[in-house]
Parts: structure tokens; C-alpha cells; sequence
């Protein structure tokens, strides 16, 4: 991995700035009822696919410390907090 300024400045862009896009998206999804449901669903799958390359990481490169399986516990947690959401909001 490079440490140039260069990189400093994609690695800002691509997890601050586009977790933050990300974010104001489901947040504006969040307040109108006519746009809960993609915004449940997106989630489902931004926390899925995370969830998903962090195992394969784990696979792949192998020696995950603890952090890492926390990080994944936390999205594993959240994935099944949105499909609860999305079926009480189908039912609802």
C-alpha cells in the first residue's frame, strides 16, 4: 500500500466521502414513507456486501485480530436488525 499523498486522498474519498453520501442518502430515504423501504433495503445490502468482503478477507488473507471480528459482529447484527425493519415495515 502506497503512502503518498495521493492515496491519503483516495482512501479519504472513497471511505469518508462516499460513507458519508451513503449516509445522507438513508437518511433522506428515512424521512418520507413512501421511501423507508429502499432505504432499509439499500442498507441490507451496503451491510451485507461489507459484511460479505470482510469474510472473504478473512479467507483470503487470513490473521483477522480481534477489531475485525468485532467490526463483523457489528454488521452481522445490523443485517438482521434490517430485515427485522423491513418486515415489520412490509406488515406495517
Amino acid at each position: 500500500m502506497s503512502s503518498t499523498p495521493s492515496a491519503f486522498t483516495d482512501m479519504r474519498a472513497t471511505y469518508g466521502g462516499m460513507g458519508l453520501g451513503v449516509g445522507l442518502l438513508f437518511g433522506f430515504c428515512a424521512r418520507q414513507p413512501s421511501t423507508i423501504q429502499v432505504g432499509l433495503i439499500a442498507s441490507l445490502f451496503v451491510l451485507g456486501a461489507t459484511a460479505a468482503a470482510r469474510i472473504v478477507g478473512f479467507l483470503v488473507d487470513g490473521s483477522p485480530n480481534v477489531f475485525m471480528y468485532l467490526l463483523l459482529g457489528a454488521e452481522l447484527l445490523f443485517v438482521a436488525l434490517l430485515i427485522v425493519a423491513l418486515k415489520q415495515s412490509r406488515n406495517g
